[in-house]
């Protein structure tokens, strides 16, 4: 499907969801469970799903393929969008047309290294692990942190301690990074992505190529890196964290389930609006 032509459902899609992975979409064990059958069900009823994950694209590929969701997706926490080609007006790059508002990550390790040394912080990026102790590090099979390492826009620390979270952010602020916090991790990442700019880049493909406007943005994610796709959308939701740490974002819609019983149970609320002819309730 291209990335510049709504996904052929017949009907017009109702809304495109945007969804995080880790803690929403899928559990703390990096499986979707309940939320699976409910995915499954949103794509037979014509609804764009796009991933907005802190993930690389080498983990998500493999993970759309098995869920069944193609067309666009959001890699690490924003830092580009990718589209299927062919695209009008993007670079290519390892079969991916790709929108990028990230940093390159060899400038982005040499830049946090310089930080990390000059403050002391001993924390470790994924690229300075071993496989193994990325795998033990995130709960993850080796294949599976082997994907994780192939980072392009952004680098994962791991052992940050919180009394350094805030002289690293100040630091690399000044060089054009942020320090982005995430359920399990910090990561390092250009200061103009978000996973918000880069639903508004999705948004602004999708209904150019629809030639309408009418088509809304509904979000839903679980941490702190998710509040930037919640402010940007038109509709957001905010699934249970086990932890009971969610983010305090005004106008989003919290739901009961934890993590994918979330998600599903948000599939449960739309697609029954859906069936009853109603229309999305906007918050703005």
């Amino acid at each position: 499907m291209s990335a510049d032509r709504p996904p052929a459902t017949g009907a017009p899609a109702p809304f495109v969801l945007f969804t995080d992975l880790d803690g929403t979409l899928l559990d703390a064990s990096y499986r979707a469970g309940p939320a699976a059958p409910a995915l499954a069900r949103l794509l037979r009823a014509g609804v764009p799903v796009v991933f907005c994950s802190s993930k690389t694209c080498a983990e998500q590929v493999p993970l759309k393929r098995r869920l069944g969701v193609d067309g666009p997706f959001v890699v690490e926490n924003g830092s580009a969008v990718l589209f299927p080609p062919p695209c009008q007006d993007l670079p290519r790059g390892t079969g991916w047309c790709r929108d990028v508002l990230g940093v390159d990550v060899a400038r982005l390790r040499t830049l946090l290294a310089t930080r990390r040394s000059a403050l002391g912080i001993e924390a470790r990026g994924f690229a300075d692990m071993t496989v193994q102790e990325v795998a033990r590090a995130a709960g993850l099979s080796v294949a599976d942190a082997r994907r994780a390492r192939r980072r392009e826009y952004s680098e994962t620390l791991v052992g940050l301690r919180p009394a350094e979270v805030a002289r690293l952010g100040e630091a690399l602020h000044v060089d054009g990074l942020q320090l982005v916090q995430g359920g399990r991790f910090h990561t390092v990442i250009g200061a103009g992505a978000d996973k918000g700019q880069a639903l508004v880049r999705v948004m602004e493909r999708w209904r150019s190529a629809r030639g309408t406007d009418d088509v809304p943005s509904i979000a839903v994610g679980d941490s702190t890196n998710d509040v930037a796709m919640l402010r940007a959308a038109d509709r957001a939701f905010l699934v249970s964290r086990r932890d009971g740490h969610s983010p305090e974002v005004q106008g989003v819609e919290r739901l009961d389930g934890i993590g994918p019983s979330g998600f599903a149970e948000l599939v449960e609320r739309l697609l029954g609006d859906l069936e009853a002819g109603r229309a999305p309730a906007l918050r703005r």
